[in-house]
């Protein structure tokens, strides 16, 4: 009898060990996919800043050049702001299958990229 307490006392402490085991993991692995979304969120969000500068100093450029060429600078400004107007309106309607999918897409793939690997 005492063998057999023995026995469910050593099941105990093992199952004890890796429910422990079972939670440090997921804890690690959350960590590591959290660290990876944000590392991609960053890094998107600089080169988006990066781009949103080359867009703003190309488009005042253009406005210029568009102002020598009609005469008017004003005329130059309202072309460029009317072209962002297009474009924005453009990006708007058109937003889920231009921006949302692919970001989510991308952000899930990342995610379940490492479980995929660990599958096989």
């Amino acid at each position: 009898m005492l063998n057999a307490f023995e026995k469910i006392e050593e099941i105990s402490v093992h199952i004890k060990k890796y429910v422990d085991n079972r939670i440090e993991y997921t804890k690690l692995n959350i960590a590591e996919k959290s660290s990876i979304v944000l590392s991609i969120l960053l890094s998107g969000l600089l080169l988006i800043i990066l781009f949103l500068l080359f867009i703003i100093f190309s488009g005042i450029s253009l406005a210029f050049y568009l102002s020598e060429v009609t005469g008017k600078i004003y005329w130059g400004f309202l072309i460029v702001g009317a072209m962002y107007l297009a474009i924005g309106l453009i990006v708007w309607l058109f937003k889920k299958p231009l921006l949302q999918l692919p970001i989510m897409n991308s952000i899930l793939n990342q995610i379940f990229n490492k479980q995929d690997h660990e599958a096989h």
